[in-house]
């Protein structure tokens, strides 16, 4: 009896098992465009730190124009996210900052300035939403709430409102778009709008470096 149909079917046993293996390689390490995505530098735990630039004010101040003033703060950033469809990124973040420009209070009635103020730490807790233009670029919105605190220095003896001199807090809102250099090493710009308690109010830019982990 002859071998040889059963060395047909062998083979062809064995050419159908091969190719069906290299299939299923190719299933699994083709990643999906979601997965292409999350693998990048978005989706994950990130350490930044950022340069501000904030324009503050205190809106009670009898002379409105010398009530506000620009500088420059810095910030510390912690945050998480997460790549929850092909485009789509939602996060949690905290952050703690420090530093910005005196503003000085100036009494009509006395012709001098009265009181000199300054942010101090603060500290924020928010949440973002973003859209991925491309696997590298994210634009997002952000909501959040932020503990100002305030130093406070008397110019002459009568100042406008003592309670300046504690903190303030409220709610802030942003834009921003951030831009993965990397997967490990993404930068960051954007702008934030703050009304707080107090009468105290700042719309800060940043710009921020960050290190995913």
């Amino acid at each position: 009896m002859s071998h040889k149909p059963f060395l047909i079917a062998s083979m062809a046993l064995s050419t159908a098992a091969a190719a069906a293996s290299r299939a299923a390689a190719d299933v699994v390490t083709t990643p999906t465009v979601e997965q292409t995505y999350a693998s990048r530098y978005f989706g994950g735990v990130h350490l930044g730190v950022g340069l501000s630039e904030r324009d503050v004010r205190f809106h009670d101040r009898i002379d409105v124009g010398r009530g506000r003033s620009s500088g420059l703060g810095v910030q510390f950033i912690a945050d998480y996210d997460r790549v929850v469809s092909d485009r789509w990124v939602l996060g949690a973040e905290a952050a703690l900052g420090g530093g910005g420009p005196k503003v000085k209070a100036f009494s009509p009635s006395s012709s001098s300035y009265t009181e000199q103020i300054r942010p101090d730490l603060d500290f924020r807790a928010s949440v973002r939403a973003g859209y991925l233009l491309t696997p590298a670029t994210l634009l997002y919105g952000r909501a959040g709430y932020d503990w100002q605190g305030l130093s406070h220095r008397l110019l002459t003896p009568v100042a406008l409102d003592e309670a300046h001199g504690g903190r303030a807090h409220g709610p802030y809102f942003g834009v921003g778009v951030e831009q993965a250099l990397s997967n490990r090493l993404g930068v960051r710009v954007e702008y934030d709008h703050f009304d707080h308690a107090h009468g105290f109010g700042s719309d800060d830019v940043t710009v921020s470096a960050h290190l995913k982990f």
